[in-house]
């Protein structure tokens, strides 16, 4: 037989000392789109995990899964066995690690053998500088674009990349990409990894420590999001 879970009242600043003992702060909720929620909560699931959910005072913790964009859902399981909340009843999820921490608002749609099945947010509280973590890559990833012939194009070697989007390294005599430039291509890793992606660029600045460099920063969109995931598990690893 499973023990209850710990349960108690507790106000939302007390569940950030809980969480991860970080200093008590206001988290405003804010709208975001689908290319911010959706690998945002892809990030969450597979490199930050472990949650609170708060339902009328009462606060579970427990293991926060990826999403599912089929069935429209996000999972959360309960370290111990523990009562749902009602179906349709709204709680506040809250997640993070040091510094970064970040809570959203979802509805219970469903419980399936003690996980319970959260509507996606479609607004996100945020305390940190980004919605997905970021990896270093110089000289282990490079985006492979697709030549004007069908065939290969340049080879642009990344600075860092995350889930979201990534940082792509332009040199001293190398003129960046212009803001709104769309490539289609491979994210590929040194060691076989790749992924087909479309990167829009959306700012150009100098690279720390040598301002002669400047690193060109793109979101991606990938054809399939499993290859979201894939990419997630191998940032991960």
């Amino acid at each position: 037989m499973h023990a209850p879970a710990l349960q108690h009242d507790i106000s939302d600043e007390a569940l950030w000392r809980d969480l991860d003992n970080v200093p008590d702060s206001e988290l405003t909720l804010e709208d975001r789109t689908d290319d911010e929620v959706i690998p945002h909560l892809v990030w969450a699931g597979f490199d930050l995990k472990r949650a609170r959910v708060v339902a009328n005072g009462r606060v579970v913790s427990g293991w926060l899964h990826t999403p599912d964009l089929d069935l429209g859902v996000i999972g959360f399981t309960p370290h111990q066995l523990t009562p749902s909340p009602p179906l349709g009843e709204q709680v506040r999820v809250a997640y993070g690690r040091g510094p970064d921490s970040y809570v959203f608002e979802a509805d219970l749609l469903d419980e399936d053998e003690g996980t319970w099945l959260f509507s996606l947010p479609t607004a996100i509280g945020a305390r940190g500088q980004r919605l997905t973590g970021r990896t270093l890559a110089c000289g282990a990833w490079f985006l492979q674009v697709d030549g004007d012939d069908g065939g290969e194009g340049d080879e642009i070697e990344l600075h860092d990349l995350s889930v979201a989007g990534i940082g792509m390294l332009a040199a001293p005599d190398e003129i960046p990409l212009r803001t709104g430039t769309r490539l289609t291509g491979y994210l590929v890793r040194v060691d076989g990894f790749s992924v087909p992606v479309e990167v829009v660029v959306k700012h150009t600045t100098p690279l720390a420590d040598h301002p002669d460099w400047q690193v060109t920063g793109g979101t991606i969109r990938f054809a399939d999001e499993t290859d979201r995931s894939a990419l997630a598990g191998i940032l991960t690893e």
